[in-house]
């Protein structure tokens, strides 16, 4: 399979307008009520993408899922990776994914945490002392 030019490759975007373009890949994070429904979230995916013979990159975490498409094969983005993204969208949608509104990933790396990093993670740091709680998805930005 060819990769898609820039032209195609706006084009395809605009129907996984969730979805974030970083290089030759496209990434989005699911968040989840809690580990069960994120991981039934992943085996679902996981099912999709066997049958397309496709396979994302997945990173779990506790409640959040995020997932990286590209086509290895053709060294970038192909019609194969949005498809998958638009399968991957229903499936969020039907296994409950809360709506994030952060702007995609990576933002969501630094956005999407719980609502306050573990004291140990800055300690002894400037940053330390100045701990000040974080947003959650649904609070807007």
């Amino acid at each position: 399979m060819k990769p898609m030019n820039p032209t195609e490759v706006r084009a395809a975007m605009s129907r996984v307008a969730d979805w974030r373009r970083r290089g030759k890949t496209i990434h989005r994070e699911f968040t989840f009520a809690d580990f069960p429904p994120a991981i039934r979230f992943v085996n679902s995916v996981a099912r999709a993408a066997e049958k397309a013979n496709h396979h994302p990159d997945i990173d779990i975490r506790w409640n959040r899922v995020l997932l990286a498409l590209t086509t290895h094969d053709a060294g970038g983005l192909t019609e194969k990776d949005c498809e998958l993204a638009v399968r991957c969208d229903a499936l969020a949608k039907k296994s409950g994914a809360k709506p994030c509104n952060h702007g995609g990933w990576p933002a969501a790396r630094r956005h999407c945490r719980q609502v306050q990093d573990p004291p140990w993670r800055y300690a002894g740091t400037v940053r330390a002392r100045a701990a000040r709680p974080r947003p959650t998805c649904e609070t807007p930005r």
